[in-house]
């Protein structure tokens, strides 16, 4: 994805140029984004067991 994107800011169309830039934003921020709600999603039921022995 970078390689392309370097190729393309060398001499391509800015409008592709700024569309590989905003997927390579976005790609990370989902990355991050499914790391911080994995967690939550999987043990949500555990937080409700924390009382009951």
């Amino acid at each position: 994805m970078t390689s392309e994107a370097v190729a393309l800011a060398a001499g391509g169309d800015r409008r592709v140029v700024s569309v590989f830039a905003l997927v390579q934003t976005l790609l990370p921020f989902v990355g991050f984004a499914l790391a911080a709600a994995l967690p939550a999603l999987l043990f949500r039921r555990r937080r409700t067991m924390e009382g009951v022995r």
